[in-house]
């Protein structure tokens, strides 16, 4: 900076706005001066010649949480099963604009303990082998719907609690789409983050997509 010191404000506003175009709309006419932008706007943000773009690594990560307090998620089998269902790297395109890195751990490379050699042992993205084991677990399409019922033979729609907004939303219906792919059915059910983590802690729950980081 020129001229660094300290810095006087006469006052510091925050905005919630979780409509993605109206937070754009926002700086493009100056009602507020600083956001973080969608990831499919980034291209209009660079080409525009009144707006200062900062790129960085986040240190957050997204994740899929099972409540393995109950059944049927208490089964290891059931959740490798379905982590092989999910491609990062198609995610991380869809969801985010190629602007993601996909991780193989429970660290990104932005924090410290990420170990690279874990990757290799991880699960990865591989649709037959989550049909098979599906089969194998007796998630069966039993009456040729295109979805898997439980092993009972009762329908099988699994409840997906994420955080209103836009960019979750976008998240979870690429979630949606690669878990339809074998025959999951999904159900996406939005709410107030404050509601997520409250939901979380009464153990009748059992998907959620979630984030942490530092």
């Amino acid at each position: 900076y020129q001229n660094a010191g300290p810095v006087n404000l006469d006052a510091f506003t925050i905005k919630f706005i979780e409509d993605e175009q109206t937070i754009l709309s926002a700086l493009e006419t100056g009602e507020i001066q600083y956001s973080g932008i969608p990831t499919q706007n980034l291209a209009d943000m660079q080409g525009n010649p009144d707006m200062t773009l900062t790129q960085i690594t986040e240190t957050g990560i997204r994740y899929i949480g099972f409540n393995t307090s109950k059944a049927p998620w208490d089964n290891v089998e059931l959740r490798r099963a379905m982590s092989y269902a999910i491609n990062k790297e198609e995610f991380a395109e869809l969801a985010w604009n190629g602007q993601a890195i996909p991780v193989y751990q429970p660290l990104p490379p932005t924090i410290w303990g990420h170990n690279p050699e874990l990757d290799a042992e991880s699960i990865h993205y591989d649709l037959d082998k989550a049909n098979s084991m599906l089969d194998e677990l007796g998630y069966v399409d039993a009456d040729g719907d295109g979805f898997r019922h439980q092993p009972d033979g009762s329908a099988w729609v699994i409840p997906m609690a994420t955080v209103n907004g836009d960019e979750w939303k976008r998240q979870a219906e690429v979630i949606q789409a690669q878990f339809s792919d074998v025959g999951i059915n999904i159900e996406i059910n939005s709410m107030e983050l404050p509601a997520l983590r409250e939901l979380t802690t009464t153990g009748t729950h059992d998907l959620f997509l979630l984030l942490y980081g530092f």
